[in-house]
């Protein structure tokens, strides 16, 4: 495989070897180009998972270059750690939960050959969750809304953004989805991912990250989803956020973005979606309550802390 771009994969990984070793194995399948670089950031800190995590990948020093990094909790931070030892050429940020089943490499080094201007890409992802749901009917129902009303690539102005449907078009986005998204270095320049977003409820969960970092990019050039190529998010379960603890984040990461992007998001739209969010969780709520759900029932108060943090994004330090 013959390259144009110097490569450079960024991995963060905490207490997940078994998947971490899946997508190594599927990007040495696809990609023995010296062009490429690996780099393994491991995220908890902690010398013994390091050591360990580095006996683990000796297995491939004779087929790929592997750098590994021991990094702090937070994934903003481990992004920006690892991007201060690139110097050039394309950035692929991908979960440690992913796999590489196209010639994504070749695809992304002629798109960006192709198309000066462009300052970012990303595959179609195959996940088992589509736009938030595990719900097959809803998930339908989504996609189908999705398609009709154009809002694929989207970021609205109520700050949700939707990804795509179609695998095989290529279009202009938004945004890019931060499982596994791609850019020009030498765009990057000064930007790195936002460290605050790790505040709050989610415990170093950064979440909005991808669609900050993403959007901003867009200001320096083009945004696309490229058609053809498909990666798999497997959505691993172990070392996770559930998804309600993610919920009650929603209103933090709103406010930072009403804070940052004012330009992006209407207050008064963010708001009103809350809302009628609000309103269906605590729906389910009821639902909840009468099974003894205990978990689900903690959702209650996300109505109150999101009015104070959307209408008070001072909140977001």
């Amino acid at each position: 495989m013959t390259l144009n771009f110097r490569h450079s994969v960024v991995i963060c990984t905490q207490s997940r070897t078994g998947d971490l070793l899946t997508l190594i194995n599927s990007i040495e399948s696809l990609a023995s180009s010296t062009q490429l670089e690996i780099i393994v950031v491991e995220n908890s800190g902690d010398k013994n998972q390091y050591n360990l995590l580095a006996t683990k990948l000796e297995q491939y020093k004779n087929t790929l270059n592997i750098t590994i990094l021991i990094g702090s909790p937070g994934l903003t931070r481990s992004r920006n750690l690892a991007l201060a030892k690139i110097t050039e050429g394309i950035v692929h940020f991908v979960d440690d939960d992913l796999i590489m089943i196209s010639d994504y490499f070749e695809v992304a080094d002629k798109h960006f050959k192709d198309k000066p201007d462009l300052a970012g890409i990303a595959p179609y992802i195959d996940s088992p969750v589509v736009n938030g749901s595990t719900n097959k009917l809803q998930s339908k129902v989504k996609s189908i809304c999705i398609k009709h009303l154009n809002l694929e690539g989207k970021l609205t102005r109520s700050g949700r953004a939707f990804w795509l449907v179609n695998p095989n078009q290529t279009i202009e986005v938004d945004w890019l989805p931060g499982c596994s998204m791609s850019y020009r270095f030498e765009l990057i320049g000064d930007l790195r991912f936002s460290e605050c977003l790790e505040k709050g409820p989610l415990g170093g969960y950064a979440l909005g990250e991808d669609v900050d970092f993403s959007s901003s990019m867009k200001e320096k050039g083009g945004l696309e989803a490229i058609g053809g190529v498909t990666v798999i998010h497997k959505l691993a379960l172990n070392n996770r956020r559930n998804w309600q603890l993610m919920d009650e984040g929603i209103g933090r990461w709103l406010a930072y973005l009403q804070r940052t992007k004012p330009k992006l998001v209407n207050k008064n739209v963010v708001f009103t979606f809350l809302i009628l969010d609000s309103i269906k969780i605590q729906l389910a709520n009821v639902n909840a309550i009468f099974k003894k759900d205990k978990k689900h029932r903690k959702s209650l108060r996300r109505l109150r802390s999101y009015k104070a943090e959307v209408l008070n994004p001072t909140l977001i330090k």
